[in-house]
C-alpha cells in the first residue's frame, strides 16, 4: 500500500516515485502532492492511477 510512512521514507531517501499495487491514503497523497513526489497506485499488468505528480510521466496514460 502507498501509506503515508513509505511517502514519508521515500521523501528522507530521495526517491521520486512510489508505486504499489493497491489505493494510497488521502494522507500520502497529500504529501506526495505537497513534495513533488510522483504517486501511482493500483499498478497491475498496464493500468495505473496516478494521484500525485502526473507531470512525471511522460507519455504514460492512467486508468482513473
Amino acid at each position: 500500500r502507498g501509506g503515508f510512512e513509505i511517502v514519508q521514507k521515500a521523501l528522507v531517501a530521495g526517491v521520486p516515485v512510489v508505486a504499489s499495487v493497491s489505493a494510497s491514503s488521502s494522507l500520502a497523497v497529500q504529501l506526495a502532492r505537497d513534495y513533488g513526489l510522483t504517486l501511482v497506485g493500483f499498478l497491475r499488468g498496464s493500468r495505473f492511477v496516478v494521484y500525485a505528480g502526473e507531470g512525471r510521466l511522460e507519455n504514460v496514460e492512467s486508468n482513473p
